[in-house]
């Protein structure tokens, strides 16, 4: 497979997964495949980002103390802006718990703006999948992931053949 290094080459595979013949240049342009892509993209992208632990797009972040507070909870943090799916908590302090995994959770700030870290684990880490934007960032089994999804969003959008849009939902 040829290295992809752009977005509208990522969605020109999906749309090329759906059978459409039509491809596009910029997913700022005026047809119909752009503006669907421009729509989809996004969310096919997250939703196989959060679908498991990609290494390319792991990190790891020292979490900063929120000043908000939660019962059964002793330290609450604030999220990663770009956070996807929280793989664990770690911390440099202090050895890893009987058991391996420090336990913690995941929930909406009071305002409902952001998201908070709980645990009970002092000086946390947070090691994660972030959002990732650069295309030529993605190893080419995210590549085809992100196609294969972005072709079953597209392919229930786009005239094409009604049946392969009931496959692809399918797979």
């Amino acid at each position: 497979m040829a290295t992809v290094t752009t977005e509208a080459q990522l969605c020109n595979l999906a749309l090329g997964f759906a059978g459409q013949r039509q491809l596009i240049t910029s997913l700022t342009e005026e047809s119909t495949e752009a503006q669907l892509c421009a729509v989809y993209y996004p969310m096919a992208r997250d939703f196989v980002l959060s679908s498991r632990a990609w290494r390319f797009c792991t990190r790891r972040s020292v979490l900063a103390l929120s000043t908000e507070t939660r019962t059964s909870w002793e330290y609450v943090y604030v999220a990663p802006a770009r956070l996807i799916l929280a793989h664990e908590i770690a911390s440099s302090m202090r050895p890893t718990p009987p058991g391996g995994l420090v336990p913690f959770d995941i929930e909406l700030n009071d305002a409902g703006t952001g998201r908070l870290i709980l645990t009970d684990w002092e000086d946390a880490e947070l090691i994660y999948s972030a959002q990732v934007d650069q295309v030529g960032l993605y190893p080419a089994p995210f590549v085809l992931a992100v196609a294969w999804q972005l072709a079953a969003f597209l392919a229930m959008s786009l005239p094409i053949k009604p049946q392969l849009a009931q496959w692809l939902d399918a797979q």
